[in-house]
């Protein structure tokens, strides 16, 4: 998530949470908003692609996979409520149930981005959040 993402045709609960924001809309949680979810901000994300490109470029040939996230574990519910308060918006929560193909818990182990490359996220979901809301205010 981040700067210059489509709040037109937001994808992802930080898109459709803002989007209800700023057009004073609902917004539906499915189970309660218990579904748990790891976010990391843009800006985190392409630092750590820059330094794999330094690093990889004395490197050539070796290819790895690494989880990337921020590795913190945040209930919908509660990125809903980071964003209420971050723009000040009343957001209306309208409660569905669950759906069968939403994974419950996906939080990444960024342990081995981190070791390699010396890297960890800068931006709290907080300061990610506030970052998003100023610039949806310019």
């Amino acid at each position: 998530y981040g700067k210059y993402q489509n709040l037109q045709k937001p994808q992802g609960i930080i898109g459709f949470a803002f989007q209800a924001a700023i057009n004073n809309t609902p917004i539906y949680l499915y189970g309660g908003g218990e579904v748990v979810r790891d976010f990391i901000y843009v800006q985190d994300l392409a630092e750590l692609v820059r330094e794999i490109i330094d690093f990889d470029m004395l490197n050539l040939g070796n290819t790895e996979i690494y989880n990337v996230g921020y590795g913190k574990p945040y209930a919908i519910k509660d990125v809903v409520d980071k964003i209420k308060s971050v723009s000040g918006a009343d957001i209306t929560i309208i409660h569905k149930e669950s759906r069968s193909f939403d994974c419950e818990y996906n939080v990444l182990d960024i342990f081995k981005a981190k070791e390699k490359y010396f890297w960890k996220p800068k931006f709290s979901l907080e300061d990610g959040l506030s970052e998003v809301w100023r610039w949806i205010n310019k």
